[in-house]
C-alpha cells in the first residue's frame, strides 16, 4: 500500500481530477443568479410552498428595473397555483407511454407494467407527504439538477479510472521491475496478489472518496444557494424529465431530500468503481504487459456499453439484454435514473441496488478465477 500512497502518479491523478471537476463546475453556472435567488428566499420564506410561504413571497420587494425584481416576479409566476401533483398521478401511465411510444410487447411489456403498478405504492406516500410542493430551486431546478448529477458521473468516472490504474499498478509493480519470476516462484510470493488486490482496492476507493467530498466542497463554494435547499425532495413537482415523448415528473422509489440524495448518489458510485477495480485485477490476472491490459479493459468496458442495445435489437435474445443492462458500465450511462424506475431501458424495481449488488459478486467470482489462474501459471 505504501507503493501507490507514494506514488507521484496517484498523485497526480487526484490534482487532475480535482483541477477538471473544479474547470466543469465552473462552467454550469448558466442559471447561478436566480437560483442564488431562490436560495435566499428560501433561507428565509422556507422550502415548501405553501400558504406561509405564500405569504412570504408576497412581502418581499426588490427595487424596480433590478434582476432581483425580475427574479421575484419569475419565482412568483413558478410557485403560482402549485398542485400536489401526486394526488393526481398514476404510476401505471409512465409504463402506458412506454409501450405506447416504442411499440412495446410481450413479457417486456407484462413487467414494465408490473414496475410500474409497484411504483404506485411510491406516488401515495409522496401524496401523503406533500414533497411535490418542495421548492427545490423553482423552475431551474431540472437544469440544476441535470448539472449536478452530470458532476456526480464524473466523479464516478475519475473513480473508477483511478481504481483501475491503482490495481494495475500494484499487480504490476514486480513485472514491471522484472522480479516477477523471482518474487511469484514461490507460494507465499503469489499469495501476495490477494494482498496486492486489497490494498489497491482501499487505496483506490479512498482515493475516490476525498475526490468526491473535496470536489463537492468545490461545487458547493461555487453554487452555495443549494445549501438553503439541502432538504427540498428531489421528487418536486419543478423537477420534471422527458421521457417517451413525454413529460413527467422525476419519481423516486423512496423519498430523498437533495441531502440524502447526494449521499445515495455516493454510496452507489462506490459499488461501481469497486466492481470496475475487480474487473481490472480479472483483466491483469490473465495478462501480463500493463499497457495491454489497460487497452483490453477499456475495450471490455466498450463492449459492456454497447452490448446490451445490441442485443436488444435480436429478437430471440431480447430478455438477456436486459439482464447484462445491469452491468456496472451501463450503470454508470443511467446514473441520472438511479433510484427512480429506470424508464424502459430496466424491467425490475431498483435497478441500480440489483446491478451493483450482481455486479460485485460475478466480478468477485471472475477474480477469485483470474487469481487461481494465476496461482497456476508458469510465469518463466
Amino acid at each position: 500500500m505504501k507503493k501507490l500512497l507514494c506514488s507521484p502518479t496517484l498523485l497526480g491523478l487526484i490534482v487532475a481530477c480535482l483541477l477538471t471537476n473544479t474547470f466543469f463546475s465552473t462552467i454550469v453556472l448558466g442559471s447561478a443568479d436566480y437560483s442564488s435567488y431562490v436560495g435566499n428566499v428560501a433561507e428565509t420564506a422556507g422550502i415548501r410552498v405553501n400558504d406561509e410561504f405564500q405569504n412570504q413571497l408576497a412581502l418581499l420587494q426588490e427595487p424596480k428595473e433590478s434582476p432581483e425584481s425580475y427574479f421575484l416576479e419569475y419565482l412568483r409566476k413558478d410557485t403560482n397555483g402549485l398542485s400536489n401533483l401526486y394526488e393526481t398521478f398514476e404510476a401505471s401511465s409512465i409504463a402506458k407511454s412506454e409501450i405506447a411510444a416504442y411499440g412495446i410487447t410481450g413479457d417486456v411489456a407484462r413487467l414494465l407494467e408490473e414496475k410500474c403498478e409497484a411504483l404506485q405504492a411510491s406516488v401515495d406516500a409522496k401524496a401523503k407527504s406533500g414533497e411535490a410542493l418542495d421548492l427545490y430551486l423553482a423552475g431551474f431546478t431540472t437544469h440544476e439538477h441535470n448539472a449536478l448529477v452530470f458532476i456526480w458521473r464524473m466523479f464516478a468516472l475519475e473513480g473508477a479510472l483511478i481504481g483501475v490504474l491503482m490495481v494495475l499498478l500494484l499487480i504490476g509493480y514486480e513485472q514491471n521491475n522484472r522480479t516477477a519470476a523471482l518474487v511469484f516462484s514461490l507460494r507465499k510470493g503469489r499469495r501476495l496478489m490477494s494482498a496486492k488486490l486489497l490494498a489497491a482496492m482501499a487505496v483506490g476507493l479512498a482515493s475516490f472518496v476525498l475526490v468526491w467530498f473535496a470536489s463537492m466542497a468545490i461545487y458547493l463554494a461555487l453554487h452555495p444557494y443549494l445549501i438553503h435547499i439541502w432538504h427540498s425532495s428531489v421528487s418536486s413537482a419543478f423537477h420534471i424529465v422527458f421521457d417517451s415523448f413525454v413529460f413527467r415528473p422525476f419519481l423516486t422509489w423512496d423519498s430523498f431530500s437533495l441531502f440524502e440524495y447526494a449521499f445515495a448518489q455516493l454510496g452507489i458510485s462506490i459499488g461501481i468503481v469497486l466492481s470496475v477495480m475487480l474487473l481490472g485485477f480479472f483483466i491483469g490476472m490473465l495478462i501480463k504487459n500493463n499497457y495491454l491490459a489497460f487497452f483490453i479493459f477499456l475495450v471490455t468496458v466498450m463492449v459492456l456499453y454497447i452490448l446490451p442495445p445490441t442485443l436488444a435489437s435480436i429478437g430471440q435474445i431480447e430478455m438477456s439484454s436486459y439482464v447484462i443492462n445491469h452491468n456496472p458500465v451501463r450503470l454508470w450511462w443511467m446514473q441520472e435514473y438511479w433510484f427512480t424506475e429506470g424508464t424502459r431501458q430496466y424491467l425490475w424495481p431498483r435497478f441500480e441496488t440489483i446491478g451493483v449488488a450482481s455486479s460485485l459478486l460475478v466480478l468477485s467470482l471472475l477474480a477469485l478465477l483470474g487469481y487461481r489462474h494465476f496461482w497456476r501459471k508458469d510465469l518463466a
